[in-house]
């Protein structure tokens, strides 16, 4: 029995609305509840992936296999005083030059010093590693939503420790086999990461078996080429 037909007129309006709006927020909820996740895919949750995997020791992370050592920290020293080390420790013999919370090799800083994205004069510290590692992420082609497979292994190119998403060698790093560098998450875990479903703080990397904390090519474009020491 509708009680409303005893009340007053305004009273019984005000029960309509009242009704109307427990049932606009009950249908909200549901569509909140059904609707897919926010997208939180941008640059700088790729570029927080990366460093978590590569160097979850921080901008100053240097190879283990170095076998010079930068003269300081090397958030301390000048892009020029960081080429100057890396070339330093190559000729000594060290497997890579990696650097940096995005393990940038001396040919790849090289480059992008050459082309304006940093000069010899900037401080090797986290804004500048911040902008370098940008730039290798915008050079893949891959813009702020991009999860398409395509990209994912663009990306997978440029940093050792992120798996190939299609295609061959899908799941592995684009390195395997090359001194020890396994990728760090699976296939999975990557385009979760991409598709906003997982969030970086969440992912444990998978233990590097073959040379834990000695992987020796990420951080380098895929339009250059790899070889020892680079």
């Amino acid at each position: 029995m509708d009680m409303s037909l005893n009340l007053p007129t305004r009273d019984v309006r005000r029960m309509h609305r009242a009704r109307l709006l427990t049932y606009g927020l009950t249908a909200l909820t549901f569509m909140l509840a059904a609707a897919p996740p926010v997208h939180a895919d941008t640059e700088d949750t790729v570029l927080e992936l990366v460093r978590r995997l590569e160097a979850p020791g921080g901008y100053d992370t240097v190879h283990d296999g170095m076998g010079l050592r930068p003269p300081r920290p090397i958030t301390t020293l000048r892009v020029e005083e960081v080429l100057a080390w890396q070339r330093s420790a190559v000729q000594q013999g060290s497997l890579t030059s990696a650097a940096g919370s995005y393990r940038i090799i001396r040919l790849t800083l090289q480059r992008l010093v050459d082309q304006g994205v940093v000069s010899r004069a900037d401080r090797f510290d986290a804004a500048t590693q911040d902008r370098l590692g940008r730039h290798l992420l915008r050079e893949t082609g891959y813009r702020a939503g991009d999860t398409s497979d395509a990209t994912a292994n663009r990306i997978a190119q440029v940093w050792a420790a992120l798996p190939r998403i299609d295609g061959s060698g899908a799941g592995r790093s684009a390195y395997e086999g090359i001194a020890g560098n396994p990728a760090l998450i699976g296939a999975d875990t990557f385009r979760g990461v991409l598709d906003g479903a997982i969030r970086v703080v969440d992912i444990t990397p998978e233990p590097d078996r073959s040379r834990v904390g000695k992987r020796a090519a990420p951080g380098r474009s895929p339009y250059e080429t790899f070889g020892r020491g680079e």
